[in-house]
């Protein structure tokens, strides 16, 4: 919702933070794969400041 604002204003920043805190809670899957590279593009358009 938040990484492309669907229903919601566009927010990459809480986007990444909602995934940091999800990601470790889930088991190994192709889901949680799919999360972590999600993360990882965030992540490429995020400054280090954001991403701390």
């Amino acid at each position: 919702l938040l990484r492309d604002g669907t229903g919601v204003p566009r927010d990459p920043v809480e986007a990444y933070k909602w995934l940091e805190l999800a990601i470790p809670k889930l088991k190994p899957s192709p889901a949680r794969e799919s999360w972590v590279k999600m993360r990882q593009q965030l992540a490429q358009s995020m400054t280090p400041a954001q991403i701390a």
